[in-house]
């Protein structure tokens, strides 16, 4: 049906409802950035969005119990509140985050499409228990064999570590680790790349890692968070790109 203009009353196919009007911006919006993705998963969809591309910020109910969404397109963000792909599993999404923590039958995640290979990567995520690798931000991705990962390893047996790896044609490299305290609480994780391969890596606001490697997947398609085997994951709070 799409968001109803502002101002006023607004009455479409017999069902009056209060317009909409923006109840307050999010602080990404319009701030000086100009974003590729954000997602904040608030309205608790990755997919089987009707506005797609939009900012969702109210839910309206019509007079006969029929409801709606208002949405506006952030002038500052060419893909909000996208619709992702499931790549593994059926990864639930409630109180605005997307669980990709496997059972025991089946691994979990989602990805969406991008091609951006300069710039940061910023998600807020969170372990929930001590499985054996948690979080994988798949941040450039062509397809399982050749990606570029920023995860989480060994936190079922001690500490765990934050590595940088790439996996190329199948085999993996460990460009830069660095070990971190273990819990459960929420972590805001930024991966910078420029355009000569050179790598920052910050967690809450302290850099953690440097690192320099060239290499890219020939055709880089896709972001995707989560993992393809049983156990692993993480839950996501949001994820921008900018």
């Amino acid at each position: 049906m799409g968001s109803p203009p502002q101002g006023g009353i607004v009455v479409t196919t017999g069902k009056e409802v209060p317009s909409c009007s923006m109840l307050s911006y999010p602080d990404w919006w319009n701030d000086g950035t100009s974003y590729k993705l954000v997602d904040e998963f608030d309205d608790n969809k990755y997919n089987g969005r009707s506005y797609a591309g939009k900012y969702p910020y109210a839910k309206l109910t019509w007079s006969d119990g029929s409801t709606g969404i208002c949405a506006d397109e952030p002038p500052n963000v060419e893909n909000c509140y996208p619709n992702w792909e499931v790549m593994w599993g059926n990864p639930p999404v409630e109180n605005g985050e997307v669980n990709t923590v496997g059972t025991s039958s089946e691994g979990r995640g989602i990805g969406v499409s991008s091609t951006v290979t300069v710039g940061t990567w910023e998600v807020r995520t969170r372990s929930p228990t001590d499985n054996g690798g948690a979080y994988r931000l798949n941040f450039i991705w062509q397809d399982a064999d050749n990606r570029w990962v920023l995860y989480e390893y060994d936190r079922f047996y001690s500490d765990p570590y934050i590595r940088l790896s790439k996996r190329v044609g199948g085999e993996w490299t460990q460009v830069a680790v660095y070990q971190v305290t273990k819990d459960y609480d929420y972590h805001i994780f930024k991966v910078t790349r420029d355009s000569s391969g050179n790598f920052t890596v910050e967690m809450d606001g302290v850099q953690i890692i440097t690192a320099s490697d060239t290499w890219l997947p020939s055709n880089p398609n896709m972001i995707v968070l989560g993992y393809g085997t049983v156990t692993y994951g993480e839950y996501w709070d949001w994820i921008k790109v900018y």
